[in-house]
């Protein structure tokens, strides 16, 4: 389903075949929008044609996340292997055995960050041509949920199955000492602003949370978000508007005001 946020209310389902099963996470840049499924495949949306192209890649495992990287590539993380797609095609495949559950890329760098369901630990790879070289760790107490750097390339932000999230500056090294541990179950995703002032989060616990970075003491809560629902993702559509999504099937948007 696309939805043309100029003009409220307009929408159609996507056309041509999509996946058999649950998608799982979805990215894009401006010509594309890529997503990956249950089926263990990824699949290309034009963005102008709202429409499926026939292409199919097809994973040796799960994926659980996607992100778009330099000149075209898409990365993809899955339970067994980090893929690299191009021109339709996959054409690397390295292999983990940690699970990969979210997969993040620097906006300027070479950096990849990838989380581990099974060994609880965000992974930071160089990415040169197709190598991957294991830059650091940070370890967690929980599966590592997802990731995300921020636009201005100074933050990673890295949520987590014990209700944390832990903000990284740009030499992985812990941002700041306060917790941001306000969430009362496992979180589900993470965004960030244009700006790379706020975060915001959605969790199990139907709760969505906007942090600052220039205050980390401060945080705005918002109870119930979705009733009865955990939050599935969340986004930014400008620094001020935050977008969600929940299991309740619904989408909805809020004016945030900081």
């Amino acid at each position: 389903m696309y939805w043309d946020l100029e003009n409220t209310g307009i929408h159609d389902r996507i056309k041509g075949i999509g996946h058999s099963n649950q998608v799982q996470n979805m990215t894009s840049n401006s010509e594309y929008i890529y997503t990956c499924s249950l089926d263990d495949t990824m699949k290309f949306i034009h963005r102008q044609d709202h429409q499926y192209l026939p292409e199919t890649i097809k994973f040796d495992s799960q994926p659980r996340s996607i992100a778009c990287g330099k000149n075209g590539a898409v990365l993809v993380a899955c339970l067994n292997e980090i893929c690299i797609v191009e021109s339709y095609a996959k054409t690397t495949s390295f292999p983990i055995d940690y699970e990969g559950s979210s997969i993040s890329v620097h906006p300027t760098e070479s950096d990849i960050a990838v989380g581990g369901a099974k060994d609880m630990k965000v992974h930071i790879y160089l990415l040169n041509g197709s190598t991957f070289s294991l830059k650091t760790t940070m370890e967690h107490r929980g599966a590592i949920t997802d990731l995300a750097y921020s636009p201005n390339g100074v933050y990673l932000a890295a949520s987590d199955s014990n209700r944390k999230i832990m903000l990284y500056n740009d030499k992985y090294e812990l941002a700041h000492t306060h917790e941001w541990g306000f969430h009362t179950a496992r979180v589900n995703c993470v965004a960030w602003s244009p700006n790379s002032l706020f975060l915001a989060s959605g969790g199990l616990d139907t709760n969505i949370i906007i942090w600052s970075t220039q205050n980390p003491t401060k945080h705005l809560t918002i109870k119930n978000a979705h009733p009865q629902s955990q939050i599935t993702k969340i986004g930014f559509l400008d620094n001020n508007v935050v977008v969600s999504t929940g299991q309740d099937s619904n989408i909805k948007i809020w004016d945030i005001v900081f």
